[in-house]
């Protein structure tokens, strides 16, 4: 999904965040 909603976006960019990739540590950790 394509959104320019800067709401959504910062959101998904949330979601995104918290899904760990490949055995990486979760982003949110780091803030």
């Amino acid at each position: 999904m394509q959104v320019n909603n800067p709401a959504t976006s910062a959101s998904i960019s949330q979601n995104l965040a918290v899904i760990p990739m490949k055995g990486q540590p979760i982003k949110l950790e780091k803030l």
